[in-house]
């Protein structure tokens, strides 16, 4: 079975950079500091000719050079360069210290800008934990079959109860 990376590699040769980008942003959701993850997305978002994407994106590695100087003035031009806003648009879910230097310095500029306009902010940590396909699978069956069960347990008693009743009434 081919890794991640390998998929990733396969959907951009073959120009499916929607499935790739997809597919990065799966990592992230599970491990929002994976710099490959981030660096490979921005490069996505990059062919796809959405700049500020890849800006965003971007923001959050070690990037440098003029492919990130273009995407860093889209994002800038998009999202304004108010802190609030570029917290917001960069929806930063891990603490900083999980970031590169060169991210943790970017990242502290914009908690300094905020508390200077007398706000706080902290990245809000994600709490998302992997799940192997297999135990998911597995956890998905079982609990079809609890749901079955518990359905069944019900309707069983709702008809015995409905014929009690019946009885009463009939004086059976």
């Amino acid at each position: 079975m081919a890794t991640l990376r390998e998929r990733v590699k396969a959907d951009l040769d073959a120009g499916r950079l929607w499935k790739a980008r997809d597919r990065l942003a799966g990592v992230l959701r599970v491990d929002p500091t994976n710099q490959w993850a981030l660096d490979q997305l921005g490069d996505v978002h990059y062919r796809m000719g959405d700049l500020p994407e890849a800006g965003r994106a971007w923001f959050l590695t070690a990037r440098t050079g003029p492919e990130w100087d273009a995407a860093e003035a889209a994002f800038y031009e998009r999202y304004g360069n108010r802190p609030a806003n570029l917290v917001a648009a960069l929806r930063v879910r891990a603490p900083i210290d999980r970031f590169p230097p060169a991210v943790q310095e970017r990242l502290g500029l914009l908690q300094r800008r905020l508390k200077a306009e007398g706000r706080f902010w902290e990245p809000r940590v994600s709490v998302v934990a992997p799940v192997s396909a297999k135990r998911s699978l597995m956890s998905g069956a079982l609990g079809g079959a609890v749901v079955i069960l518990l359905l069944g347990a019900l309707l069983i008693g709702l008809v015995s109860i409905v014929g009690f009743v019946i009885g009463l009434l009939t004086g059976r």
